[in-house]
């Protein structure tokens, strides 16, 4: 089932998305039900990455999956899908010290990007649907999905991490457009 991305501009939104999600303990059918209503979710919305957050579900459940690319010897077939990562009680145990500036968007805050610095890699701790422990080590456009969603179970959004916020646009049918600084989330102003 898709489920509605709460938005950080809506004030009911915002505050649920600056909470701090509680560990899941029960890993049974409910949670699985939730992560594939993420999932599809995501994929909907043509997403990368989804927090629990983000649909209301203050857990620390993140679902991600890679775009999809066509490989070199079928450029005329369907892109191939890339599987999808669903982690619970994700935990960043390490990241490089090299850092990367890229453009972050994000489904909570619909049409908005910026340039944010992340690391190039992080290791992960986390348990799959079954409660097992498992890791996962993830260098660059993966890696930046996972640290941007392990935020929103911080309560942290992308735009906390924008060193620059007037570097912040938001896509219209014309383009870019600024976004002026009493648009931006209130926590983003105070960091």
């Amino acid at each position: 089932m898709v489920r509605n991305v709460l938005q950080a501009t809506d004030p009911r939104g915002e505050a649920i998305l600056r909470r701090k999600s509680s560990k899941v303990r029960r890993f049974d059918e409910a949670l699985e039900r939730m992560v594939g209503d993420m999932v599809e979710t995501m994929q909907a919305s043509h997403g990368v990455g989804l927090a629990g957050p983000q649909v209301g579900a203050l857990k620390r459940v993140i679902v991600a999956q890679l775009p999809s690319e066509k490989e070199e010897d079928e450029q005329d077939g369907p892109p191939q899908p890339r599987p999808v990562l669903a982690l619970c009680n994700p935990e960043i145990h390490w990241q490089s010290e090299e850092r990367e500036l890229g453009e972050e968007g994000c489904l909570s805050l619909a049409g908005w990007y910026g340039q944010v610095p992340r690391a190039h890699a992080v290791k992960v701790r986390y348990q799959d649907l079954k409660g097992r422990r498992r890791k996962i080590h993830a260098e660059g456009f993966l890696a930046r999905i996972l640290q941007h969603e392990v935020d929103h179970l911080q309560g942290t959004l992308f735009t906390d991490r924008v060193e620059d916020l007037t570097t912040l646009v938001r896509l219209t049918q014309e383009g870019e457009e600024p976004i002026s600084l009493e648009e931006v989330p209130a926590g983003s102003r105070d960091s």
